[in-house]
């Protein structure tokens, strides 16, 4: 994700969960070469990643002008879930993890392929 937003800093960084079939972030194919010339790069970076629990009010207020993490926050019950985000850098975002510690232990990987999902299983998404 972290890559994604350095790469389109001008879009929304995507929102999505994680699926068996890949990475759930609403990426197309054709920014391949870009993402993985950025996730190298941020590799090298040494940057940590930190997890941060937050209530759900917080939460609420972090993320106030994203649609979909609103909706997804509006709908965990804080008494039976811990909410957490992690952040690297400048970048913070909703997630359950668990999360390496830092970037320099990804010295290998390879973007095999991308995933797409309805948001609630409704076509077209948010109108």
């Amino acid at each position: 994700m972290y890559a994604c937003q350095h790469s389109f800093q001008k879009e929304r960084p995507p929102s999505g969960l994680a699926v068996p079939e890949g990475v759930g972030a609403g990426l197309t194919p054709h920014p391949f070469r870009k993402e993985i010339k950025e996730m190298k790069k941020l590799s090298k970076d040494g940057k940590r990643i930190v997890r941060h629990e937050i209530s759900k009010d917080e939460a609420l207020e972090m993320f106030h002008d994203d649609p979909y993490k609103i909706d997804l926050i509006s709908r965990m019950d804080e008494n039976e879930q811990v909410i957490s985000c992690y952040t690297q850098g400048d970048f913070t975002d909703l997630c359950r993890g668990p999360h390496v510690d830092s970037v320099k232990e990804l010295k290998y990987f390879k973007l095999l392929k991308v995933s797409g999902a309805y948001w609630n299983d409704i076509c077209g998404g948010w109108n």
